[in-house]
């Protein structure tokens, strides 16, 4: 006895019995499936926890009253379980418990915990109740520990099979020798007694354990599963290790006991235990092994020494034992007698070993079991060998097959016997026949048995054991036997011998056992040389007889025929000929041979069917047209149809078939009608109520269509051509009539039905729609007569009747109804597996129908607009909704997805019907049908789980119909095909069919729904559990990422497209999320799978990704912290306390920061690491028949279609369709034909290769798309709180140089779509990272103190600001990486040089512009901050030691450098991207050719820019774009991308113009010029309209200001740097603004204050370039008289708005604002006086400072007006000079008021600060911030504002002295200067009282109050420059020359001294003619 392990585990009373056992199997079958992947120990663990378990094999615990106390009294007292606080037990459930315990004899608790696993698997059974559920789980736990005994059992090392290679053999074998040793046999033995299945399912009857038909069927095949298992156990140990004698013993008294009732075959597991017994005698061992080797010496034959003497004992004939069924106990001593005469034959040592007995007793043991009496072969042949479970188990077969071959070669002798006792009993039988008696029946007939049994076991035989009667081993290498050449020689003379001089008794026999042996590839061969080899004539096996015999009877029995189809002629009948039913069984077994001969070896076949002195298919259809029984016609034809496979024959017997006219084709005017077929049919076939003629007829058809093309012109000459005969038969009177026939077997109904519809699919599947079928074929027979109509291709006639309402359609689909109604009753019936076999092609013609339906309707449209036919068809997605007549309900879509919850026994069926399904929901209007079906109908509930219960099948589907195919494959596949169901609903809005089986709500809106775990408040199970399922399993497994496949790709893309749709996405994200974060969980392991670089592990890959990036971007929007701070941990590993601060870095030295920040790396830069940036490349062969661009072009040829699943890969199968189509077009011989077949294997290697490249490339392309498409939303969407700036700009700097450096290494081999994706992020990472400076520098601006901490816009603390600066060599190394990217050859798309040249543009900003200290204030810009910067860091203890910090100066030079080191190529390429290519690649070339030139303007490039003529050439591409800037003017433009490039040219030439050089080079090449010929500038319109606010599109006016605006700004640029003195420059652009004269005089007829901003901007530049234009140095430019005239009307119009610029108090309240959402409106008021001010300055230019001044024209006149007339001035009309002394006044009040403003802000501004300082321990808050930064932006703009002003009065001042020196100093008479009125124009004469008005009003406009407001603002004392002005003596007030610089751009105009002394001059100037 093995003493029990103290750890060995045993059910305890509180836990269930189902969980631990299916555990236990999943643990054992997955370490036997995967050695190398499992380890050992935990099996070994296992297997200790569990040896009570398999010691004490399916016994429960006992009830116990005292548990069941305990339950009722927590139900009556309504409490918790002692042991158990959070379990309640409700009154139901202690019912339930109760049931169950007394039911099975369990623990109460085992039972209480087996209805709560019950509860929670109810989700996987919908229909059940939990005590249904639970009964289920008992049986289904105890049949797991059965079946892990069992795989235990398999998995030994033994004799029979190895099961798993690398698994620890050892282990378990010591493992199952323990159990063996503790009487598990016996155990087994005692368990399959006790367990009845008819008591079982008595019992659960009883107490109301049964459900419906399927839970019945469920239980009942679980305890047959028990059984069986049981019994396997003992059949592997037997077969592996033998069984020792305490076993055997037991085993054959077991067996002893089975019963066989009369009639029935052996049950499946009583045939196991008997294979097990005579496996434990088989001793082939002792043939296969060495006598040393340790299989032989452990086995119990050889160890046991007693046992051969036990069997002895037990088996001997004289034993007193009694067996049940005595032939087991006849078949037991056979195979022990055979057993034992092996024993002899061994090796003298293990002889000695056994001490065996005399021969007597082997003797005596096969003498009994061969009794004259006994039936033991007869018994094989009837009640085991035709058990379905001995066909389905190799293992059966090839004891059986050494069983036999064992008899045949150690004893001779005997078969030697048999076979005279078979020749004597054939002569008695003769004689018997001879003379009219009955033969008797006692007849000894062994060897007839004999043949019978080795018949039907090679029929079975997929082993090719049958080999070895030829002399050749068995194809499986593991059952080779070490046979002797006696033993080969006996086996080959017992097939080949013993058709000599064959009795008739033994010719059916040895017939059936040929064709059983010629089943096997290799040995038909053999069957059919044995045949043809002989030339006796007397030999009746051979084909020479065969055929002769056929001959003969066709032509006798066709003369009897001949004699019936006379009608006048009498004669007398001769003696009737027929066959009698002994030669009926011998032509019956020849046909069978030779269709069996025909079916597997086609060169048999071809000389069986084509040998012209047989003529076999004449024959054979003579002799259907004979009056013989049907069985032999149907045997016929079934022989012609294994013959139709040979392409040649097959035409042929269309030829032959015609010509005997089996099926009546051409009607007869004979009253005699041969027997044709129909008949048969109708006259014979229905009266004996059988079928076999009908169905080999269809059967030969369908083989016959299959064969060869169509002969769609048979009968041509005698009918009308074509194939509608056969089809007429084969439709009307075969296939739809047969359901209302009767039918003498049940089973033969479905038999017609099959192959019927077999004949169908095969014609349908062979036919593409063709609108010759619609219009007709004609064909001319003989040449000048009327052409003959053609019959359509029968497959045209089937598709129109299936998409049309017809007889054929109701037909199919009711046999799909009544399918379904047998099958839903889950009871085995005659004609099942019939029933489901038409079942499943009806699908597949469905699905036929439904695929050829669009080509179909499209062939029918074409014939309707031709006009060749008039006719329509309905199609079959509209008829499939139509009313099912036996239900009265549109459930045939319900019917049809019934059959996917038959997947687990029809998993065919259900593809068949998911692959209908999904086409039937391609089109909307079917779908959204679909949907109302399935929502709708009573049986929505379990169809909805159809598809769940395929998605949650965990085991591999095993097909009853295709064995061959794989089950796992199959299961997968399934599970691809319910998933692409679900993608394409998907794809339609929403509500869809998927969105209903996934579990969301389609009677209210999809984003209410709350998605729930299954069970939680009553939420059914759903697609989405089992997807969520699919992929937990897939990342979970021991912490491991699996090898994803194409079904996890598919469950990712499907989240995805939930996710990413806005009806479905926040339900689904939130349900991801309670799923215990799954997107965060999957996200970790994902590197995983793209390491593997495998395609489908790539494209889950990306998925997972853009589902991440959704659910960032969707958390972000709802403000979901918890979620986002999930994902980031994922995505950057960053520890939770890091996600919402950043690190205080005040106490840390340098190197602890860095370790600090190295610590964890971030998975976005590891996924971007390991995403390959190459284009996978496959390396061709040197190939010797074919051409390598014939095979690219085949490849190309066979791609799959674009939208596919598979696009852009290649269809083997199509490409070696075609391959084998040229092949078999050309000529090559045999030999070569072999070389070329063998090449082209290798070409769909090569194309396989292709496809997985392909493969790995687009899911490159795919994973670098998601990545990109995550860094943009972590990076541009996240916020600060977030991910602090100092990480961000730490990973995005990590980030772009590892990009840079992968693009860099893949070089050349740099895929182009990845290229494209790359640059993409990288423009996204450099803008992002600028982001984080322009944080960092508006942080710094908004510092109050120095040594604070800096904030960002959240008020978060930036940790460590001055690492935010990048270094010299990062600049450059990351410059240098793009420039080179750009300048590679690969990069030549212009999207991608658009992308690059945006980086290049961000990166360079951010470098060497952002951090200046010239830049605005703005964000980004630096407020002087450089100083600042550097006095922080010198205060900062830990930037002292610091090498990385770099000024501006020097990341510029480091940039300069960088770019200088490339060649002249790549700034060439930059040239020509800015003047052709796409429009977004030349505005940014032209935009990066700006940032150059404001990087270092002298470098080289501007040399080379001028030299080889691109700036030429820019110029004139402005003249050759008028045409598209006049498009642009038009109402409704194509596009604006002309306009836009013009803009960026214009920008470009801005910039390159404020360097002399470069605009005298513009000017030298006509640059202002190309200005003046653009008529678009001629093209203002005069309204603006609204634009195009559907597409974006500005109004037309804004468009025609987006073309002048750069015009006016470049001219401008181009004056202020040659300056107004260049009289050429100011030539060229007084050139410009008089050639568009008309366009600026309309714009200075409009001027006014109230002008939109663009307008007054507009306005601005003109004003200003006439301004310059009006200089002294313009007055010798000699002009034309036109140009003249026009340039006069210029001035004239400026003038005039003079008074409209007057800048008042009322004009400053209406346009200046404080509210910093109005900050237009102060833009406008500071145009307005930017203006103003150009006005006054074009007014002084011309009055004051034209020389010389032979003749003035005054600009004002000499009068003071009231100042409120001023804007009312007539038109043209010369304002006076009270306009002047008004706008000094407002203007001194406007400055007195705006420095009140600037004083009282900065009085806030320090409170704040100060309060800011008393508080240096409190964060400032972002409103603090806010308000801060809305004071300091006050207080710029007021500053501004002053500026402007003054400036502003200055030149009032200015024009008000220079006119008062001409009116009162000038004009008056003074000794040497008499008045010369002359000077002055009429209009501008003053009289004497204008003089003396004049006086009086400048002396009261300018008071003490204005100059004292203009000595506040100005801070000059004007008294004390007065003072000093008069003790100088300065009395003569000569004019002052002075340049007034005023800038085109801002209001900086004159310092305050200048001003102040224009003021000092004229007060002086007043008071000296006041006192005069």
């Amino acid at each position: 006895m093995v003493v029990m392990d103290p750890t060995s585990r045993v059910p305890g009373p509180t836990e269930d019995l189902w969980t631990p056992y299916k555990e236990l199997h999943n643990t054992i079958a997955k370490y036997l499936a995967s050695p190398g992947d499992y380890p050992s120990v935990i099996l070994e663990e296992n297997l200790k926890n569990f040896k009570q378990t398999f010691l004490n094999l399916l016994k429960n615990s006992a009830p116990d009253s005292k548990s069941r106390q305990e339950l009722m009294k927590c139900v009556q007292e309504n409490t918790s379980l002692p042991h158990r606080q959070t379990l309640h037990v409700s009154r139901e459930l202690m019912e339930e418990t109760i049931i169950l315990s007394d039911m099975f004899g369990i623990n109460e608790y085992v039972a209480l915990d087996l209805l709560g696993v019950a509860e929670m698997q109810m989700q996987h059974f919908p229909d059940l109740t939990r005590g249904l559920v639970a009964v289920m789980l008992y049986y289904d736990g105890r049949k797991a520990v059965c079946d892990s005994l069992w795989l235990l059992a398999q998995a030994r090392r033994g004799i029979s099979w190895d099961f798993a290679s690398g698994c620890d053999s050892r282990l378990i074998a010591a493992y199952m020798d323990q159990l063996v040793s503790n009487n598990l046999i016996t155990t087994i033995l005692d368990l399959l007694n006790q367990i009845d299945v008819n008591r079982e399912m008595e019992k659960l009857q009883k107490n109301r354990g049964l459900g419906g038909p399927k839970h019945q069927r469920l239980v009942h095949e679980l305890i047959l599963g028990i059984r069986q298992s049981l019994a396997n156990v003992v059949f592997c140990l037997a077969a592996q290790a033998g069984l020792p004698q305490a076993a055997l013993l037991p085993l054959n008294k077991h067996i002893s006991e089975i019963k066989i009732e009369d009639g029935a075959v052996i049950d499946d597991v009583s045939l196991t235990l008997v294979m097990a017994q005579l496996y434990a005698f088989d001793v082939s061992v002792l043939q296969k092994k060495e006598e040393h080797d340790e299989l032989v010496q452990r086995l119990p034959l050889v160890s046991e020494h007693s046992l051969i003497q036990s069997l002895m004992k037990d088996l001997s004939p004289m034993t007193t034992t009694t067996w049940n069924c005595s032939d087991l106990q006849r078949l037991a001593q056979l195979a022990w007698g055979l057993s034992l005469c092996a024993l002899r034959n061994t090796p003298a040592a293990i002889r000695n070993k056994l001490n065996l007995r005399g021969e007597e007793d082997d003797e005596l043991l096969i003498n009994s079991a061969l009794d004259a009496d006994s039936t033991v072969f007869k018994f094989l042949n009837t009640k085991m060998l035709p058990s379905p479970a001995f066909a389905k188990d190799d293992f059966y077969v090839c004891r059986m097959h050494t069983l036999f071959t064992d008899f045949l070669i150690l004893l001779p002798m005997k078969v030697k016997e048999m076979r005279n006792q078979a020749d004597e009993n054939a002569k008695v039988i003769n004689v018997f026949f001879q003379q009219g008696l009955i033969p008797p029946k006692s007849q000894n007939n062994h060897f007839e048995n004999l043949l019978l049994c080795m018949a039907m076991v090679y029929d079975n035989d997929k082993r090719g054991l049958g080999l070895e009667y030829w002399g050749l081993p068995p194809s499986d290498g593991h059952m080779v036997l070490s046979r002797t050449p006696v033993s080969q020689n006996i086996l080959s003379k017992f097939a080949n011998l013993t058709k000599d001089y064959l009795p008739s008794l033994l010719y059916v026999p040895y017939l059936k056992f040929l064709t059983s042996l010629a089943k096997e590839p290799q040995g038909v061969q053999h069957v059919f040389q044995l045949l043809n080899t002989t030339n006796d004539s007397k030999c009746t096996i051979s084909w020479t007889h065969f055929y002769r015999a056929m001959h003969k009877y066709a032509s006798n029995l066709s003369q009897d025929t001949q004699v019936l189809a006379t009608d006048s002629v009498y004669r007398p009948r001769g003696m009737p000929r027929g066959i009698n039913p002994q030669e009926l069984l011998g032509l019956h077994s020849v046909l069978t041979l030779i269709k069996t001969v025909a079916e597997n070896d086609p060169v048999g076949r071809q000389s069986l069917a084509q040998n012209p002195s047989w003529s076999p298919v004449q024959t054979f259809l003579a002799l259907v047209r004979c009056a013989v029984p049907v069985p032999l016609k149907a045997d016929i034809l079934l022989t012609l149809s294994a013959f139709a496979k040979s392409t040649e024959v097959a035409t042929e017997i269309w030829q032959q078939i015609e010509a005997a006219n089996i099926i009546c084709t051409v009607a007869s005017t004979s009253s005699y009608q041969p027997k044709g077929l129909q008949t048969e049919l109708e006259e014979v076939e229905t009266r004996n109520e059988e079928y076999p003629l009908s169905r080999a007829a269809m059967v030969l058809f369908n083989s016959l269509v299959q064969g060869v093309e169509l002969p769609l012109l048979l009968g041509m000459g005698k009918r009308p051509p074509g194939l509608s005969p056969y089809m007429f038969f084969a439709l009307d009177c075969v296939f739809l009539p047969f359901l209302h026939r009767t039918y003498r077997k049940p089973e033969e109904k479905w038999q017609v039905a099959e192959s019927s519809l077999r004949l169908l699919h095969s014609l349908l599947s062979q036919y593409e729609p063709s609108v010759q079928d619609i219009a007709g074929r004609k064909v001319e027979i003989t040449p000048g007569q009327m052409p003959t109509d053609v019959a359509p291709h029968p497959g045209f006639n089937i598709l129109v009747s299936l998409n049309s309402p017809s007889p054929l359609l109701k037909l199919v689909l009711q046999i799909l109804d009544e399918a379904c109604l047998h099958l839903d009753k889950f009871t085995d019936f005659p004609g099942k597996r019939e029933l489901e076999i038409s079942a499943h092609i009806c699908l597949s013609l469905l699905h036929l129908a439904l695929a050829k339906l669009p080509k179909l309707t499209k062939v029918f449209s074409t014939a309707t607009t031709t006009k060749q036919v008039v006719q329509t068809i309905v199609g079959l997605d509209k008829l499939i909704f139509n009313i099912n007549p036996r239900t009265g309900h549109q459930d045939h879509p319900i019917n049809i997805i019934k059959f996917m919850s038959y997947a687990q026994w029809l998993p065919g069926h259900a593809s068949l019907a998911i692959r209908f399904l999904t086409l039937l929901a391609s089109n909307a209007s079917s779908h959204h049908k679909l949907l109302q079906v399935v929502a709708f109908s009573i049986q929505s509930k379990p169809s909805k789980h159809a598809f769940v219960d395929i998605l949650d099948f965990a085991n591999s589907f095993e097909d009853p119909y295709e064995p061959e195919k794989d089950g796992v494959a199959l299961s997968l596949q399934l599970k691809e095909e319910v998933l692409d169901f679900l993608a394409q609903s998907l794809l339609f809005p929403a509500p869809t069919v998927a969105h209903l089986l996934l579990g969301y709500e389609i009677k209210r809106e999809m984003r209410h729904t709350v998605l729930q775990h299954p069970g939680v408040l009553g939420f059914p199970r759903s697609c989405l559990h089992s997807i969520i399922q699919l992929l937990d399993t897939l990342a979970n497994v021991h912490g491991a990422y699996q090898k994803p496949g194409r079904i996890h790709e598919r469950c990712y893309a499907i989240l995805h497209t939930l996710c990413s749709n806005p009806e479905s996405a926040r339900p689904t994200l939130k349900y991801l999320r309670l799923c215990n974060d799954f997107l965060s969980r999957h996200v970790i392991k994902i590197r995983n799978a793209i390491i593997a670089k495998t395609p489908f592990g790539l494209h889950c890959a990306s998925w997972l990704l853009r589902c991440i990036a959704v659910d960032l971007k969707l958390s972000f929007c709802e403000k979901q912290k918890s979620s986002i701070q999930g994902l980031l941990r994922a995505l950057l590993s960053m520890p939770a306390d890091d996600l919402m601060k950043s690190v205080d870095t005040t106490h840390l030295s340098y190197s602890g920061y860095h370790e600090k920040q190295r610590h964890g790396s971030e998975l976005m830069a590891m996924i971007l690491q390991d995403i390959d940036f190459t284009m996978q490349e496959v390396e061709a062969l040197p190939w010797r028949f074919f051409d390598h661009s014939q095979i690219e072009l085949a490849l190309k040829k066979c791609e799959f279609p674009a939208g596919s699943p598979s696009e852009g890969l290649v269809d083997i199968s199509k490409l070696s369709l075609l391959f084998r189509i040229e092949l078999s077009k050309s000529n090559a011989y045999a030999g070569q034909r072999d070389l070329v077949n063998a090449e082209l294997k290798e070409v769909l290697s090569y194309a396989a290769r292709v496809n997985h490249a392909r493969s790995l490339t687009l899911g490159g392309i795919k994973i670098a798309g998601a990545w990109r498409h995550v860094v943009g939303v972590l990076f541009n969407v996240i916020p600060l709180e977030f991910m602090p700036v100092g990480q961000r700009h730490r990973l995005l700097l990590a980030i772009i140089k590892l990009l840079l450096n992968k693009i860099q290494i893949a070089g050349d081999t740099l895929s182009p779509e990845i290229a494209s994706l790359s640059s993409s992020a990288l423009l996204l990472l450099l803008a992002s990272l600028r982001q984080c400076h322009l944080v960092v520098l508006e942080a710094r601006e908004r510092a109050v103190d120095p040594n604070q901490q800096l904030l960002d816009s959240s008020g978060n603390v930036i940790a460590d600001p001055f690492l935010l600066t990048i270094d010299t060599p990062t600049v450059g190394a990351i410059l240098s990486g793009i420039a080179h990217w750009l300048n590679q050859p690969i990069c030549n798309v212009q999207l991608l040089r658009a992308n690059l040249y945006g980086s290049l543009l961000v990166f360079l900003h951010l470098s060497c512009f952002d951090a200046t200290a010239e830049e605005l204030r703005e964000l980004g810009q630096g407020l002087g901050g450089s100083s600042l910067y550097f006095r922080r860091l010198a205060q900062n203890p830990i930037a002292s030691n610091l090498n990385a910090i770099t000024t501006l100066n020097q990341r510029r030079m480091a940039a300069l450098e960088a770019l200088s080191k490339l060649n002249e190529n790549w700034i060439s390429s930059i040239f020509v991207d800015a003047t052709r290519g796409h429009e977004v690649c030349r505005m940014l070339a032209l935009s990066m050719i700006a940032a150059l030139f404001r990087l270092s303007p002298q470098a080289s490039w501007t040399s080379l820019m001028i030299n080889k003529g691109y700036l030429q050439s820019l110029i004139e591409s402005i003249v050759t774009s008028d045409q598209e800037l006049l498009e642009m003017l038009r109402p409704s433009p194509s596009n604006l991308k002309p306009l836009y490039v013009y803009e960026a040219k214009m920008a470009l030439l801005c910039r390159l113009v404020q360097e002399r050089p470069e605009a005298e080079a513009c000017l030298r090449l006509g640059l202002l010029s190309a200005l003046s010929e653009l008529s678009a500038l001629d093209c203002r319109p005069f309204n603006e309209d609204a634009g195009l606010h559907d597409t974006g599109v500005p109004g037309t006016l804004a468009r025609y200001h987006q073309i002048l605006m750069p015009a006016l700004k470049l001219c401008s640029s181009i004056l202020n740097t040659m300056g107004s003195n260049n009289i050429s420059c100011v030539h060229e652009v007084s050139t410009f603004l008089i050639n568009h004269a008309d366009v600026f005089q309309l714009i200075l007829r409009s001027g006014s204050p109230n002008l939109p901003l663009d307008a007054l901007q507009e306005l601005s530049l003109v004003v200003h370039l006439l301004s310059i234009c009006a200089s002294p140095s313009t007055s010798n430019i000699n002009r034309s008289p036109l140009a003249n005239l026009s340039m006069q009307r210029l001035r004239q119009f400026t003038i005039s708005l003079l008074p409209k610029f007057y800048v008042s108090q009322q004009l400053a309240l209406q346009l200046r604002t404080d509210d910093p959402q109005k900050e237009e409106e102060d833009k406008r008021y500071l145009l307005v006086l930017q203006t103003a001010i150009h006005l006054l300055t074009f007014a002084r230019h011309i009055a004051v400072e034209q020389r010389p001044m032979t003749v003035l024209q005054p600009i004002f006149k000499p009068s003071v007006s009231d100042s409120g007339n001023h804007n009312s001035t007539a038109h043209l009309q010369p304002p006076d000079l009270g306009l002047l002394l008004n706008q000094v006044n407002e203007l001194s009040l406007l400055v007195g008021k705006a420095k009140k403003q600037i004083d009282l802000e900065v009085t806030r501004l320090n409170s704040m600060s100060m309060s800011l300082q008393s508080q240096a321990n409190i964060t400032m808050s972002e409103p603090f911030l806010q308000s801060r930064q809305l004071v300091e932006d006050r207080i710029a703009r007021r500053r501004t504002e002053v500026k402007a002003l003054c400036l502003l009065t200055e030149e009032c001042l200015h024009l008000l002295w220079a006119h008062l020196d001409l009116y009162l100093r000038r004009n008056l008479p003074r000794p040497g200067h008499p008045l010369n009125d002359s000077l002055l124009e009429p209009g501008f004469v003053p009289t004497a009282q204008d003089l003396s008005v004049l006086k009086q009003g400048v002396i009261v406009g300018l008071s003490d109050r204005v100059e004292a407001q203009i000595s506040d603002a100005t801070k000059v004392n004007l008294k004390k420059i007065v003072y000093l002005e008069l003790i100088t003596n300065v009395a003569d007030f000569r004019t002052r020359q002075r340049e007034a610089k005023i800038s085109s751009g801002c209001c900086s105009g004159g310092s305050s001294g200048s001003f102040s002394l224009l003021l000092f001059d004229l007060i002086m100037f007043i008071e000296y003619f006041s006192i005069n």
